[in-house]
């Protein structure tokens, strides 16, 4: 009857043990190697970030932003404008927070070309989100054109982030939220105000919310 394969944590412990209680037996190739992935492992896991926390938190801030923005502009209740203010408040700033914390820890261990590349494109969404809110604050369009392309620009332009993202990564579930949100915003566009911020709260933050749980399914399986 054979014996059951040890896990790499197994086989790894195995090897420490084997090795403090008997120095003139030193640990078998297989164990050897056990140890190598199991700190491979373990140093891949504290510099790759928590993408269920980041995809989460912002599906929650796009779902309550949009959902919000929605419930206001089609007058289905009357919300006094200080809790708007409070709901949007408590969602978006948490994750703008989560994100910064979780991208800086992330970043911690890596040098040279890794270390530039995630700290270039993380500015690269500050600045493009900056330039995309000086540009559309400098155009007066009328309120209900406003109303069209101010949510669909941002969503538009965080698809493209994505995008860019998932192209510098190699990371093809990224790319493909960018490819969706992108599309969520050109069709958003069509369904006229205030149906449009009901279908960027379903859409785009329900597609930021489906890739943190594809993350945690993931995660969770062996």
């Amino acid at each position: 009857m054979s014996k059951p394969h040890k896990t790499p944590a197994e086989a790894a412990t195995a090897a420490t043990n084997a090795a403090g209680t008997n120095s003139e037996e030193p640990p078998s190739a297989a164990d050897a190697l056990a140890i190598i992935e199991e700190g491979r492992s373990r140093t891949a896991a504290g510099l790759t970030p928590n993408l269920v926390l980041m995809y989460g938190v912002w599906g929650v801030a796009w779902m309550v932003g949009f959902g919000v923005s929605y419930v206001l502009s089609a007058d289905l209740l009357d919300i006094p404008p200080a809790l708007v203010i409070t709901l949007i408040a408590a969602t978006f700033v948490p994750a703008v927070v989560i994100s910064i914390v979780v991208g800086v820890r992330s970043g911690r261990g890596l040098r040279g070309p890794s270390e530039t590349t995630g700290t270039m494109y993380g500015i690269s969404w500050m600045i493009a989100l900056t330039g995309l809110g000086l540009l559309l604050g400098g155009i007066q369009f009328p309120d209900d054109v406003a109303g069209l392309v101010y949510p669909a620009s941002f969503v538009l332009l965080t698809g493209v982030m994505y995008l860019f993202g998932g192209t510098l990564w190699h990371d093809r579930v990224q790319y493909a939220l960018g490819s969706w949100l992108i599309v969520v915003a050109a069709v958003s566009t069509f369904l006229g105000h205030p149906t449009n911020y009901l279908a960027l709260a379903i859409g785009g933050a329900g597609g930021l919310l489906a890739i943190a749980g594809y993350h945690a399914f993931r995660g969770a399986t062996p």
